[in-house]
């Protein structure tokens, strides 16, 4: 993790993640690049039921942090418990815990 997201203290409960607003322009399209990490959280958390810590922004820029299960991903977003979702244009980091 890097020395801002480490020192980040802008937690976010993973179930209140479904009222932050993402800006609904790029929704549908990603430039994330998949990494082997995220491959591995989501083998972890389906599994283990292993947390990870997730670093993403809102369409205002601000940047969120928290710890949560990675269930699955889609083509355009991250799927968590409870039927939220982060867009994967949205992520920052993802760290494992």
């Amino acid at each position: 993790m890097n020395a801002f997201a480490k020192n980040f203290s802008n937690w976010v409960d993973k179930n209140e993640i479904k009222f932050i607003r993402f800006h609904p322009s790029v929704s549908n399209s990603s430039n994330y690049k998949i990494n082997p990490i995220l491959f591995k959280a989501i083998s972890l958390g389906n599994l283990h039921r292993h947390h990870v810590v997730i670093v993403f922004k809102d369409m205002y820029h601000q940047v969120w942090k928290t710890e949560t299960t990675i269930w699955g991903i889609t083509d355009h977003h991250l799927l968590l418990k409870g039927h939220i979702s982060i867009p994967l244009y949205a992520l920052e980091e993802i760290e494992l815990i």
